[in-house]
This record gives structure tokens, sequence and C-alpha cells, in this order.
């Protein structure tokens, strides 16, 4: 269970050294801030400093330093409190990897504020996040088509290729509308297609020449390799491609082990083995390669 928030050096009222405004959260909690910081960070604040400041109502509060204004912000404490610490010289917090909805506050309110240092740190730990797919990604898809943020939307939906989505389930889908979730599905198929297309062609073409590449052929018959492929493509791959195009279960080596011992050669079967992972390494590049010349998502509110 997490801890209640509360606001914490330098920002709380006894730590206020130097502060010459308060800013209040959406939820009522008041950071103790130096104007001249903010307004180093962000132009936002820079010009909000520049006009006249509200009178202080220390008069009718004992809890306020007297000659401290007071700014109602529309974030919460907890993103308030990040944004804070990322461009003050202290230790700053790293986001819960795992809190997709508050790495997304911080980013919206970052780009609001141009703070572009906020921005610059908080974008890779929320794109690392979703990196190996799963209930992340969908949910930083549902967030990010909820708050109109293209470039998230699209290295989301890339990412749920990593997994079976129509499998997953996020609260935040009840709050996206029906064609965008249409267009992920359609992303999806299309992919899978594509990536299927690919590896039906003559497989001669495709896996023999990679394969030689790595091994030697067997000299007792040309299409081994075609015959063990063909048996994990039948059997395997193309249920997975179809449920989740670029998941690890794709190209599987414990499933590939199947398959060739299933096509079992007493020439080449064991340097089958042993080549088989640098094989499996190259052939994971080109579907990724496949899948990103795919036509990019359709994302209804862009033009």
């Amino acid at each position: 269970m997490s801890k209640p928030f509360c606001v914490a050096s330098p920002f709380s009222s006894d730590d206020a050294h130097g502060a010459d405004v308060i800013l209040r959260s959406s939820d009522g909690f008041d950071f103790h801030v130096i104007k001249a910081i903010l307004s180093v960070a962000s132009p936002i604040f820079k010009d909000m400093f520049s006009l006249p400041q509200p009178i202080p109502i220390s008069s009718l509060s004992n809890e306020h330093h007297s000659d401290l204004a007071i700014v109602d912000l529309s974030e919460s404490g907890v993103v308030l409190d990040a944004l804070l610490r990322d461009i003050y010289p202290v230790v700053s917090l790293i986001p819960d990897l795992k809190d997709v909805q508050l790495m997304i506050g911080i980013l919206l309110s970052a780009r609001k504020y141009n703070m572009d240092l906020v921005i610059h740190n908080i974008e890779s730990p929320l794109h690392k996040s979703i990196e190996n797919g799963g209930n992340a990604a969908l949910k930083l898809y549902s967030l990010a088509s909820m708050h109109r943020l293209e470039g998230e939307a699209r290295i989301a939906a890339f990412a749920t290729l990593k997994s079976p989505t129509m499998e997953a389930f996020e609260p935040e889908l009840g709050q996206i509308t029906g064609a965008e979730y249409y267009h992920l599905l359609d992303y999806h198929r299309k992919v899978a297609d594509k990536i299927l297309s690919f590896l039906n062609r003559p497989a001669y073409d495709f896996i023999n020449d990679l394969w030689r590449s790595q091994s030697p052929v067997c000299t007792e018959h040309d299409y081994y390799v075609t015959n063990w492929w063909f048996t994990y493509q039948r059997t395997y791959l193309t249920p997975e491609v179809k449920k989740a195009p670029l998941s690890i279960a794709v190209l599987s080596l414990e499933l590939c082990i199947k398959a060739i011992t299933s096509c079992y050669c007493k020439n080449c079967s064991e340097d089958a083995l042993c080549h088989l992972p640098e094989l499996l390494k190259r052939i994971k590049e080109k579907i990724t390669d496949v899948a990103l010349g795919v036509m990019k998502l359709v994302i209804p509110w862009v033009e």
C-alpha cells in the first residue's frame, strides 16, 4: 500500500528558505518555491510571475507566510512534486515505472509549462515502461488517446504488438472511443498479415539463404531447412503471429528445436541446433523491419 502524499523538503513550510511564492496543487498541497528557479526552467512561469501577483491572504489564515502569494494550479500534489524536484538542485524522484498514469500526468504538465528538462527526463522512462508490451502498453495507448498525445499513442500501439491485445483489458479502455480501439486492432491485423506474407513467400529464398549463411548445407538433401521451417510455421508460428505479431513466443527457441527434431536428419540436425540462436536473431530483426514498414496506425483525431 502506498504512503499518503505529503509535501517534503525543500518545499514544505518548515524548509521554505528563500521561497517567494506558494504553488497550490489541485488537491490542496502547498509548495513553497523560488520564482527565479521556476522562471529559468519554464517560460510559462516566467511570464506568469511577470504579471501582478495576487494579494497575500495571510490575514485570512495563519498557515501561510505573510508575504507569500498563492498560485493555484491544476496539477495534483504528486505530479507537482515530481515536476519541481526535476528542476530544483535536489535529488529527483524516479517515477514508478509501473505507474503509467503518473508519468503521463508529469509529461502533460511538463509540456504545458514548456519544461524541456522534465520532458526529456520523463519520456525515456515512460517509453521504457512499455518496451515489453503487455497491459502497460495498452494503458499508455488509452491514456495517450484520451489526452491527444500522438507520439505516445504510436509508440504504445507498436509496443502492443508484443502481446495479445484482444485478450487484454485496462479500465482506461472505457475512456477511449470505439474507433480508437478498432484502429488499434486493425493495426495488429495488418502487421500480422504483413509478417505472415513475408514469412510465407518462397522459403527457399528466405530461410535457406539465411540458413546457409550460418550453417553448411546438408549434402543428403536440399530441403531439410525448408521442411523444419514449414513444420514450425504451420504448427506454432502462424497462430502466435495472429495473436501478437512481435511476441517473444513468435520465434521460440524451444519450439524451433521441436520442429527441427521432428524433421530429424542425422547429418545436419546437430549443426542446425548449434546455429539456431543466431538464425532466429536475424529473422527477428527482419520481422521487426517488416512491422515498422506497415502503414502508420490510423488515429481518428489526427488529420
